[in-house]
């Protein structure tokens, strides 16, 4: 009879009662109907946002969305620190999928991938903070400029534009899980040199 007793007892205590998965249920489909709304009012902040560029242009000159002009150069100014922000998030997510160790023993070297991926993960996560630091400096120096110096490189929008797409090309490859070690470096090592040859224009 105890032992029943204590039986039913023990099962009472380890499976969840209809309460607490209810309250579990519940928790969930709130916090979901949080995300839900915050996802909403982000959406309308955009659209907001949009609309008042659009309001805003509507009031410039005929010459302020011609190619090289004003416009360009307030999308030159938006791009460098987005491209600043990319690389970096980039980079920190690189961290977390790769395990960057110190110690490559032999097993890793001749058994798995995991000295490749190392040395791979290592390399790009130098290059993106190699490309922040060069950004940075064009970020700056956009921030303190004369209108003329800003207008030039303006000019380069298109150029920036491709250069920022290679980023976006990384982070796509990340997101799909697809970024591995067979994957070739180039694009951002092209880059770099492009945006270190073009320093001199902000010097």
């Amino acid at each position: 009879m105890r032992s029943r007793q204590a039986e039913t007892e023990l099962k009472s205590e380890s499976t969840p009662t209809i309460e607490v998965i209810d309250f579990k249920t519940k928790f969930a489909e709130s916090k979901a109907y949080a995300k839900t709304i915050d996802m909403e009012l982000r959406k309308l902040e955009v659209q907001q946002a949009n609309r008042h560029v659009g309001l805003l242009q509507s009031f410039m000159g005929d010459n302020f969305m011609n190619r090289g002009g004003d416009h360009d150069a307030i999308l030159v100014l938006l791009m460098i620190p987005r491209i600043i922000n990319k690389a970096e998030l980039l980079a920190s997510q690189i961290k977390d999928k790769f395990e960057l160790t110190e110690d490559i023993d032999r097993d890793s070297v001749l058994k798995n991938h995991r000295a490749e991926q190392s040395s791979f993960s290592r390399m790009l996560v130098l290059l993106l903070n190699t490309l922040q630091g060069i950004m940075r400096q064009y970020d700056f120096a956009l921030k303190t400029c004369n209108v003329d110096l800003l207008l030039k490189i303006g000019t380069l929008l298109p150029e920036i534009s491709a250069h920022e797409t290679s980023v976006d090309y990384f982070i796509e490859l990340l997101r799909k899980d697809q970024l591995d070690e067979t994957i070739s470096l180039d694009l951002l090592e092209k880059s770099i040199s492009y945006f270190q040859v073009n320093s001199n224009l902000i010097k």
